[in-house]
């Protein structure tokens, strides 16, 4: 089959969980002798091939670069929000490209910058559309759901987003099936009245492993002389929404020098960040990590903390966490509690209640060595096999395209 992946940013460009996960769709697709093209959005148009996968890079009609952490005026953001809503702009590029690659399936990820405009070229150039619900950006201008002023959940969408997720429901018709990583985020959508009678699944994210390695690094760290310290790792955007104050305030609690944090990552709390650690010696900041850097620090610390303030719709990292074999303390948000065998692989914690997730923190102490199941974590890994996630997926594009609803 020859598949178009679209999506925000591709690879080298890393935001979060979406771009990794559409980068190993596409790769293992390639190894299993697909054509595979990606198109994105950059700051330039451009043509190149990364691990078997052409991608074209589009300087897309926007005003404001999500890729850009800078400040507008009202009118410049009132604007991109209107473009927001779709992009026709862009309507002849997209239509271009699909053209001249006469795709048997486009699969749409990531849409802000790019907008639904891709899916009306197209429906109108009459190829199958499979999009992957990775946020809640049909729903939210602002993704999370959240608001902006204080992070509180937004119960109740204002007129203008009313607007917003009427016309988003409306191009939703055109889409052929809708996939999404988990049932939180698929049934959030369903509830809203997106999607409707149009095939819908589970298809969670996934990831690759190598088990001889697996046991190996089971021998290793088993073989590991337990110190009196414990390391707590953060990876992730230094952002309220994923929790990153609530799990700076537990630790301000925690005295006992024992327990360690490391937190790697970027976002708008950076400085605030970068003080507390100057006054707490047990924290560092490490500041955003690449790939091998990343695996270096997960391979050398005991447990990681996902304490996420919103509801997401994975939680890869906590993946990451499994590769490594560590166990996870995640808050109760999203997806987050369905991917924790608790007590056996981690533990889940009530959002933003800083005592039970200090609770958790210290029952990981050196003399409860018990609470690291590493068989356990890689009979849980094995669920998340990049290989099980690509048959599905390509199972379902071959329905798409010949038409079969079973």
């Amino acid at each position: 089959m020859k598949i178009v992946l679209v999506n925000s940013y591709y690879y080298p460009i890393i935001l979060g969980g979406a771009e990794y996960s559409v980068k190993k769709l596409a790769e293992v697709l390639v190894k299993n002798h697909h054509e595979v093209i990606v198109i994105c959005a950059d700051n330039k148009n451009s043509i190149e091939f990364i691990n078997g996968v052409k991608i074209y890079r589009m300087k897309v009609h926007n005003l404001i670069s999500v890729n850009k952490n800078k400040k507008h005026n009202k009118v410049i953001m009132k604007m991109h929000r209107l473009l927001d809503f779709c992009n026709i702009f862009n309507y002849k590029m997209f239509k271009n490209v699909l053209v001249s690659e006469k795709p048997d399936l486009i699969h749409t990820n990531g849409l802000y910058e790019i907008t639904p405009i891709v899916w009306i070229v197209a429906r109108k150039l009459r190829i199958p559309i499979v999009h992957t619900l990775r946020d809640y950006y049909l729903l939210c201008r602002h993704v999370n759901m959240r608001h902006i002023q204080d992070n509180s959940e937004c119960k109740a969408p204002s007129w203008g987003c009313k607007i917003y997720r009427l016309i988003n429901k409306f191009l939703c018709g055109k889409v052929n099936a809708v996939t999404a990583p988990s049932k939180v985020t698929i049934n959030c959508f369903l509830k809203a009245g997106f999607f409707r009678n149009i095939e819908h699944a589970v298809i969670e994210n996934a990831t690759e492993f190598d088990m001889e390695k697996l046991v190996a690094l089971k021998k290793q760290r088993l073989n590991k002389s337990r110190t009196d310290e414990i390391t707590f790792v953060f990876l992730g955007t230094l952002s309220e929404n994923k929790g990153i104050l609530w799990l700076l305030d537990t630790f301000n609690k925690i005295t006992d020098k024992r327990f360690k944090l490391k937190i790697a990552g970027k976002g708008p709390l950076e400085k605030y960040v970068v003080e507390f650690c100057k006054k707490h010696e047990n924290v560092e900041f490490l500041g955003f990590l690449g790939a091998e850097e990343l695996n270096t620090l997960l391979y050398n610390s005991d447990v990681l903390i996902c304490p996420s303030m919103w509801e997401e719709p994975f939680g890869r990292v906590i993946l990451d966490a499994y590769c490594a074999l560590m166990p996870v303390i995640v808050s109760d948000m999203g997806a987050l509690p369905s991917l924790v065998v608790e007590g056996v692989t981690g533990s889940v914690v009530k959002h933003g209640d800083v005592e039970e997730l200090e609770k958790a923190i210290r029952i990981y102490s050196s003399d409860n060595s018990s609470l690291f199941c590493y068989d356990s974590i890689i009979k849980q890994l094995e669920k998340y096999s990049i290989d099980y996630q690509v048959k599905a997926f390509t199972d379902l594009y071959k329905n798409i395209i010949t038409g079969d609803k079973s």
